[in-house]
């Protein structure tokens, strides 16, 4: 674990309290106990409860920091923009940066913040130093297009995922990235050579994406395949049951589409996966299913975690007409 310059943890203090720090064997314990605490509340959407409990392992402080310390931080740092503390949340990041720039994600987690604030020039900045600093990084380019189309700017997101496709590596992970990228390029050829690649070094994260190019080109019947195969391999992995779930639903079965939507739901946590778009599907679901008492409780459970999108205010306003 690398050391960091103690001096420069007055950067942190100023958001009220003594974040970074090293600990003793017993502060070392309570620390560890701590940050447990907080990625168990972040898990289930508690973000205040976690970034109390970050706050409490950081108060474990006492002179050395090290890169312990920082990754509570970059939670707490989650945890706030969960949270809708997005200034406060810039302000971890800023302060980490301040303590070692050399932490790349944290330009990344920056920008990201700072798009969803507004401040699209700062966020671009943040992104393209992040990439330079990782050039060969293909999960990254995508990542900054993922965070570029979710904010609307979906055309200047492109010249990430050129920049991908470009990026050479033989790895089976490096075809099926790259395949990703020329499917969301829409160049499905290149995506079907990369991901085939992928899938025959071995790489069962193509064969999900094999079949969202599949359902894509409007072969649902070899997506479901691909999604069934890759399945078979990953029972437990939510992801891919809410995207099984969303391919039900599209094709009107209901019933299994639900059936995916709560194995999702109960494997969320395990696979490390935010049940955030799982929830929304299910309410969806259960509307489609005409189960309106069951998706109005759904929707009651939603909304005691998360801000209500366009769509599910509409399908609130829906439901009050329905129980």
């Amino acid at each position: 674990m690398r050391g960091l310059r103690s001096g420069c943890a007055a950067a942190i203090l100023i958001l009220g309290t003594a974040l970074l720090s090293g600990c003793t064997d017993t502060s070392q314990e309570n620390k560890e106990a701590y940050k447990t605490i907080g990625i168990h509340a972040y898990e289930a959407g508690d973000y205040k409860e976690a970034v109390d409990a970050f706050d409490k392992a950081l108060a474990q402080a006492n002179g050395v920091v090290t890169m312990d310390e920082a990754d509570i931080c970059f939670y707490k740092a989650r945890a706030l923009f969960r949270d809708g503390k997005k200034k406060k949340a810039l302000a971890v990041y800023d302060a980490l940066l301040d303590l070692d720039s050399s932490l790349n994600e944290a330009y990344f987690l920056r920008g990201s913040v700072k798009l969803s604030m507004g401040k699209d020039e700062e966020a671009m900045e943040d992104f393209r130093e992040a990439i330079r600093r990782d050039p060969k990084n293909i999960e990254l380019y995508i990542a900054v297009y993922d965070n570029l189309r979710e904010a609307g700017k979906e055309e200047e997101g492109k010249e990430f995922l050129q920049g991908a496709t470009e990026i050479s590596g033989s790895k089976a992970s490096d075809h099926t990235l790259r395949g990703r990228a020329f499917m969301l390029l829409g160049n499905y050829e290149g995506a079907r050579d990369e991901l085939l690649n992928g899938a025959e070094k071995n790489d069962d994260e193509a064969l999900l994406y094999l079949g969202e190019l599949y359902s894509l080109e409007g072969d649902q019947a070899t997506a479901k395949n691909y999604y069934s195969e890759y399945l078979a391999l990953h029972e437990e992995d939510a992801g891919a049951l809410n995207v099984l779930g969303c391919y039900s639903m599209e094709n009107e079965d209901y019933e299994q589409a639900l059936a995916y939507f709560d194995q999702a739901l109960e494997y969320s946590e395990s696979s490390g996966i935010d049940p955030q778009e799982i929830l929304r599907n299910r309410i969806l679901c259960l509307e489609y299913l005409e189960r309106f008492e069951d998706a109005e409780l759904a929707l009651e459970e939603y909304l005691q975690f998360y801000e209500p999108d366009e769509v599910l205010t509409r399908e609130g306003v829906f439901l009050d007409t329905r129980v």
